[in-house]
């Protein structure tokens, strides 16, 4: 059978009030937002879902494992390859890493704003999502 069977999430443990992010950067805003450990990427974050997702499955017969992430932790080395061996899958099952094959980290211009370049990650997104369909299809 062809498609998602199970679905987990991971989200980070920390929180960053809006109070304190509002001091920071001088506009206030309620509740709070959850942030990485520093030693937590995406990576780290993927393979907590995925064991959440796989908990109490049969997993042998998974037949591939794709990653997404605009940002990706290694520039050379397959986050989804990572993943899969994190998850105990075969070694046998395709994988893929699908979005930003450059890395980068968000940066302020010299008006205190985020650079030009990052007001674009939504669009960072929508690759993610057509290079995924464009691959899937290349399988049919």
């Amino acid at each position: 059978m062809i498609g998602i069977l199970s679905v987990g999430g991971h989200v980070p443990r920390y929180r960053l009030s809006g109070k304190a992010l509002g001091a920071v950067w001088g506009v206030g805003s309620g509740g709070e937002r959850a942030v990485a450990n520093y030693d937590e990427d995406s990576l780290t974050m993927s393979c907590e879902a995925a064991l959440n997702a796989l908990h109490g499955r049969d997993i042998k017969n998974i037949g591939a494992c794709f990653l997404a992430s605009t940002s990706a932790p290694y520039a050379e080395k397959s986050s989804a390859a990572i993943l899969a061996t994190v998850a105990d899958l075969s070694p046998a099952v395709l994988t893929a890493d699908l979005g930003v094959l450059y890395g980068r980290a968000p940066h302020m211009d010299d008006r205190g704003h985020i650079a030009d370049d990052f007001r674009h990650q939504a669009h960072d997104q929508w690759r993610i999502i057509a290079q995924f369909l464009v691959f899937l299809r290349m399988l049919a």
